[in-house]
């Protein structure tokens, strides 16, 4: 064959070669835009966002680490924050170093109670009562439990000084309704300004004198009882409300411990100035009004200002360090602010005012923090503690697919 026909017959197997390369090269161009395309409508988590030329995909970080089942949740979660894979999870950078949830949205949904409920993070140094500290999964009631009053004694009925009730939370009727007879019991016993007070058999709570509640515990022990209502020199008002099918399960209160709840608050001339850093440090605190305790030990409590203010991931205007360098109580200005919380929403917080008796601060529909009357009526959302040894058993924490949990 002529050294012509030899390169003819070259170029000719180097067309079909090309040609084969190119049709390769088609395919996975559009088996890759097929599975880009699928992501983008599949992929509807809360975590990172991709960039991409046909749009944004959202990965969910449950989507990249799955739970080993039997594993302490405790540590699953502290172990899906080292891996980097959960930009959900961040650490609040306080002295106790906690993981928490953050965003709009994030997949923190535990199945608790046969309820939702959902993870605010992994608070490390949580004390028993007993010096015995250990970090704990503290979970929040996805939904509100209903609209109650805070408290509403009336004057010189237990700790109240106003016709309005007292921010004293280890004699509010909201503590009492959410807690069993012994814990009540117990944090009045270590307070001299309560040594008087007692519960009898029928769950009737009185000052010595005066009644202050009635059916203490209802909400703990899954029956009916009496809302927060006003308690007076007359008597205690009788509205009454039932938690036979939303009160805790005998299997939801072997998960859970008793713990110390900081009752601190911040100095008058902080409170509208304060960020969330602050909240965090004054509810540790020993400043609160006049006399009240700076902590509490118990079961069931409500959540802190500084739980919302560090559960925001911030957005595009305002990003996260941008709010948490902003004041709580302007958070309206912002909107990426509580937008981009998962925790925002009008509620109670534990975290009461140390300048005025009958105050405690809320959650406002604006996304700022605020503060209310205690006989007002406000959405509440119980708060607990797990214990360290809770395991998971199924779930990958996605709404439609909780946690679930057992010892």
């Amino acid at each position: 064959m002529s050294s012509l026909k030899k390169f003819d017959y070259r170029i000719k197997d180097n067309r079909k070669r090309n040609i084969f390369l190119c049709g390769i090269v088609f395919v996975i161009i559009i088996i890759v835009g097929v599975k880009l395309y699928q992501s983008k409508a599949q992929f509807t988590g809360t975590s990172s966002e991709l960039n991409l030329a046909s749009g944004k995909v959202r990965l969910s970080c449950t989507d990249k680490v799955k739970p080993k089942y039997n594993q302490e949740l405790t540590n699953y979660v502290n172990e899906l924050y080292e891996s980097g894979e959960c930009p959900e999870l961040v650490n609040d950078e306080t002295e106790d170093n906690n993981i928490r949830y953050i965003g709009a949205s994030p997949d923190n949904y535990v199945k608790f109670n046969d309820e939702l409920w959902r993870i605010i993070g992994v608070m490390n140094n949580v004390d028993d009562g007993t010096s015995k500290k250990e970090a704990r999964v503290k979970l929040i009631r996805a939904e509100s439990l209903g609209q109650f009053s805070w408290d509403y004694k009336q004057i010189g009925v237990g700790s109240s000084i106003k016709i309005y009730g007292s921010n004293d939370w280890s004699d509010s009727q909201l503590m009492m309704m959410l807690n069993p007879k012994d814990v009540v019991l117990e944090n009045w016993q270590n307070q001299e300004s309560k040594k008087n007070y007692q519960i009898d058999e029928d769950g009737t709570a009185t000052d010595g004198t005066h009644t202050i509640y009635k059916e203490v515990g209802s909400y703990f022990n899954r029956k009916s009882g009496y809302k927060p209502a006003t308690a007076g020199t007359t008597g205690f008002t009788e509205t009454t409300v039932d938690f036979s099918d939303s009160g805790l399960k005998d299997e939801s209160k072997s998960l859970i411990n008793k713990v110390i709840f900081n009752l601190g608050s911040l100095e008058l001339t902080n409170l509208p100035i304060a960020k969330v850093s602050q909240y965090y440090e004054g509810e540790r605190s020993k400043t609160v009004y006049n006399s009240n305790p700076i902590t509490w030990i118990g079961y069931v409590g409500l959540m802190y200002a500084s739980d919302y203010g560090f559960a925001t991931s911030g957005g595009e205007t305002a990003n996260r360090n941008n709010c948490l360098d902003k004041e709580l109580y302007y958070w309206n200005e912002l909107e990426d602010c509580h937008k981009k919380n998962w925790l925002f929403g009008q509620q109670w917080l534990i975290t009461s005012r140390s300048d005025l008796k009958s105050y405690v601060f809320t959650i406002d529909y604006n996304g700022a923090r605020s503060s209310k009357l205690i006989n007002e009526t406000f959405k509440i959302k119980p708060v607990v503690y797990l214990k360290s040894n809770v395991l998971i058993t199924s779930g990958n924490g996605s709404k439609e697919n909780p946690f679930k949990i057992a010892l």
